[in-house]
């Protein structure tokens, strides 16, 4: 997808994003929202400046296949190499935190909630114990019809495109 389109299916991604999260909760500014660093390949919702104003938390590796969450603004996020790719991640330094709920990546998803994630467990791992809510954010092309899943494939609780919101 060239990079302007990206651009703008982002931002109307990130529109829908927003209204969801305002419709779902109304004490957003509260909560911790686990997020991530988009890839080249993956919606950017950090365009949208009322998802980057909300308190969030970014994936941080902590080796042997664990991540933890920590808070940080996308202002202050650094650039290294973590999950064996170059993204942008929290400084060492930033605090450990509990996201309250949860806005995924990946490869594909279906609309009834199940995710394709990018195949290193991270978030398989790292959802296996959280039971709040978990958004998945993917462009039109990564709706799928069906996907094989394993008993410890989290549910998405909502999977959100550029056109629409999908409420399994």
């Amino acid at each position: 997808m060239p990079a302007s389109e990206r651009v703008r299916q982002s931002k109307a991604l990130s529109q829908n994003l927003f209204e969801y999260l305002s419709q779902i909760s109304t004490s957003l500014e509260s909560m911790v929202i686990g997020v991530f660093s988009p890839l080249p390949d993956e919606p950017d919702w950090t365009l949208s400046s009322q998802l980057s104003s909300l308190q969030t938390a970014f994936p941080f590796d902590e080796g042997s296949g664990l991540m933890s969450f920590r808070r940080c603004k996308v202002s202050e996020l650094q650039e290294a190499t973590q999950f064996g790719v170059k993204l942008k991640v929290p400084p060492k330094d930033a605090p450990r935190t509990q996201p309250n709920m949860m806005i995924v990546p990946g490869l594909g998803f279906t609309t009834k909630g199940h995710r394709l994630g990018r195949g290193g467990g991270y978030y398989d791992r790292w959802l296996a114990d959280f039971n709040e809510t978990i958004i998945g954010l993917c462009f039109e092309e990564q709706l799928l019809q069906t996907l094989s899943t394993e008993a410890h494939d989290k549910m998405m609780s909502a999977v959100i495109t550029p056109k629409r919101v999908w409420l399994p």
